[in-house]
């Protein structure tokens, strides 16, 4: 383990149809209705800790760690958006064997974990009963945003420095706990979310040499998108959640707009004034609320 297990919460490994190896925290009953709540970059499981403990009361509440993070399966391919997307259809698929009543689910997805959020959405529509993307567009609304706002590609110069094989990987193991806290605190308003304990879990998941290659692949399979843009044209048709960060540096909230536009069921948003991107973190209590009130309706 490379952070503690937060109270009532337990931890298991699972083969689905797509990864021989998943693993993932969770609590709660687990017949109760299902939210699954998918990690960003940097990020694994523990991202998710405080959504975890308060929602385990009323629901089945899942945290894996994605292909090629923590204690899931590290293949060298498979980071194009439509193999993530079938990573989670078929841990969706492995979570709910054997049901006789299907269980509404939930799914959530911050960061990468929303992007891959939407494309389950829409190419495994019929798993999904709610969508909720915290600081993450759907990939289509990212690009059509993009055209009228160039000002977003500016923000996303990283993913430029990302693209050069073996620059970032040598920046980050230079001094591997400055470059996270440049990550993590820099893309905060509410810095103090992360003190050097904190930063330190973060920065042990990533002492697997393996996994930071791999988190950097997400990025490096973008090129490819192109050629997978026809298949993320089907509508979002289960009734979508945005929340966002109104000071994120990286993604502004007119992506909001552009996500409702790929939205063919209800929608609703919720923007946070005094957050950054790691919203879930910066506000817990809020976000979690957030997030109950809309699984349960």
């Amino acid at each position: 383990m490379t952070a503690p297990l937060p109270s009532g919460c337990r931890e298991r490994t699972i083969a689905t149809a797509t990864l021989s190896a998943m693993h993932l925290v969770e609590a709660g009953d687990p017949h109760a209705p299902l939210i699954v709540f998918l990690h960003g970059f940097p990020e694994f499981w523990y991202s998710w800790r405080h959504q975890l403990t308060a929602l385990a009361a009323d629901f089945h509440v899942v945290a894996p760690d994605l292909r090629g993070y923590g204690g899931t399966e590290k293949p060298d391919t498979g980071y194009d958006i439509g193999t993530l997307a079938a990573d989670i259809d078929a841990l969706l698929a492995a979570l709910t064997a054997g049901e006789t009543t299907p269980r509404p689910i939930t799914l959530v997805g911050h960061d990468w974990g929303g992007v891959i959020a939407w494309a389950t959405a829409s190419l495994h529509p019929e798993r999904i009963t709610r969508l909720v993307a915290i600081d993450a567009p759907h990939l289509l609304a990212y690009l059509r945003s993009a055209r009228v706002h160039p000002g977003q590609l500016a923000k996303s110069w990283y993913i430029a420095l990302f693209q050069i094989p073996g620059l970032f990987e040598w920046q980050f193991r230079r001094n591997p706990y400055a470059m996270m806290a440049k990550m993590l605190r820099g893309s905060a308003v509410q810095r103090d979310v992360f003190p050097r304990e904190e930063i330190q879990h973060y920065v042990d998941a990533m002492a697997d040499p393996r996994v930071l290659p791999r988190a950097l692949a997400y990025y490096r399979a973008l090129p490819s998108l192109f050629a997978q843009l026809d298949d993320l044209r089907a509508p979002v048709t289960a009734p979508t959640l945005v929340l966002w960060g109104a000071q994120d540096p990286a993604l502004g909230t007119e992506l909001i707009e552009a996500c409702r536009s790929v939205v063919d069921a209800p929608f609703e948003s919720q923007i946070f004034a005094d957050a950054g991107h790691w919203l879930q973190q910066e506000k817990p209590a809020e976000v979690s609320a957030a997030i109950a009130a809309f699984a349960a309706r």
